[in-house]
């Protein structure tokens, strides 16, 4: 099994890669010369890496003879400087891919044409960033759906009067289970019962079977009118 020794997990990450990078120009300088003793950008695994067919089938659009930076390792520092992010995207994820393919062929002796490894890291990528998309839209949706329900709030009934709620649902045996609430302007509760009644085909005069069971408890709590 192939771990990546630059994170405690094991698994490679573009900023961990790029971290390994810098140490490694860093370990090889030699401070009293300004030069590198063994500069990766003379490596022939750079030199070779470059000059991948992989580069060539991306959608960065690379074209050798405008490129600034013929050695990977200068444009490597180069890209990650000045390249979108959408530009980072995908070079990582090529880069990554490569690092795959080379495990293949090393470890399984599978080599893995360059047009596929840029199509798999595509793949990889859009899946990626379609998964992305759907989680932020589902936390938003969440966090819409709590700032909508906090909006839903009991409005209190004018002033020296009451408020029902009042719910009816059907109980599928030609009754009418019925829920009610009564309030005063304070929201201070006065009344709240559950009831069956017989039913009836309409929903609206089942409701009104709630409202008369609370004129009923207004008129046995002798309260101020009743607003519903």
């Amino acid at each position: 099994m192939v771990v990546w020794s630059g994170t405690n997990n094991g698994h490679y990450t573009v900023k961990s890669g790029y971290q390994a990078l810098i140490e490694w120009k860093n370990t090889n300088s030699d401070p009293t010369q300004g030069t590198t003793s063994s500069d990766p950008d003379d490596d022939p695994i750079w030199t070779k890496i470059w000059k991948l067919e992989v580069w060539f089938a991306s959608p960065l659009n690379i074209n050798l003879s405008q490129v600034q930076h013929p050695d990977f390792n200068n444009w490597l520092h180069y890209m990650f400087k000045n390249a979108t992010n959408e530009g980072l995207n995908i070079m990582s994820t090529i880069i990554y891919g490569i690092w795959a393919a080379r495990n293949q062929l090393v470890f399984q002796n599978k080599e893995v044409p360059a047009i596929e490894t840029v199509h798999q890291a595509l793949k990889v990528l859009h899946e990626y960033q379609n998964h992305s998309e759907s989680d932020r839209n589902a936390a938003n949706s969440v966090t819409c759906t709590k700032v909508c329900s906090n909006k839903l709030r009991w409005n209190p009934p004018p002033q020296n009067s009451l408020k029902l709620n009042v719910d009816a649902h059907s109980l599928g045996d030609g009754h009418w289970g019925l829920d009610l609430v009564l309030r005063k302007e304070d929201g201070l509760c006065i009344g709240v019962a559950t009831r069956v009644r017989i039913g009836t085909n309409c929903v609206v005069l089942a409701k009104a079977l709630g409202v008369q069971e609370a004129v009923e408890i207004h008129q046995a709590s002798s309260s101020p009118s009743c607003d519903n």
